[in-house]
Order: C-alpha cells, then sequence, then structure tokens
C-alpha cells in the first residue's frame, strides 16, 4: 500500500472540517498472515494504528490484528474487539 501525502492531508482535511479524525488506515494480505511485513514497516508513519486483515483466514473467524508503529520503528500490537456475524 502507498498513499500519497497530498492525498493523506486532503482526507485529514475533510475529517476535520466533519469534525472527526483520521487514526490510521487498514489494508490485506492476501496470502500472508495478519502481521506487518517490512514494507508495511518502511511505509508506516508512528502513531497511527494499522488494521490488517489476513486474506487466508477462515470466513467464520478472519484473522484480523491491529498495530501501531512505535517511534523506534517498531510495530506494538494493539488489542481490537471485534464481532463476526
Amino acid at each position: 500500500y502507498h498513499i500519497p501525502p497530498s492525498a493523506f492531508v486532503g482526507v485529514e482535511r475533510a475529517a476535520r472540517a466533519a469534525g472527526t479524525w483520521v487514526c490510521g488506515v487498514y489494508h490485506s494480505h492476501p496470502t500472508d498472515a495478519a502481521v506487518p511485513s517490512r514494507l508495511d514497516r518502511d511505509l508506516a508513519w508512528p502513531g497511527f494504528v494499522y488494521v490488517i486483515v489476513a486474506g487466508r483466514s477462515d470466513a467464520s473467524a478472519p484473522d484480523v490484528r491491529a498495530w501501531r508503529l512505535k517511534d523506534d520503528r517498531c510495530f506494538e500490537e494493539i488489542a481490537i474487539e471485534a464481532s463476526w456475524a
């Protein structure tokens, strides 16, 4: 994934104008686990939440995990609560 900074700034401005904010992004790993890759780390911004969905998940219990890049460029997993109907 790659979001050009100019596009992201536009989204952040629109969110602020609507009284909300952007706290993170999500993407999938079609053939891999829901853990950050080296490319994810290289492109990520500290402080944002990155939700990753694994493509090879069981449809009844998808592998969805959330991560935050710390200032030391290491990801920490964030607990998320999800309900799959």
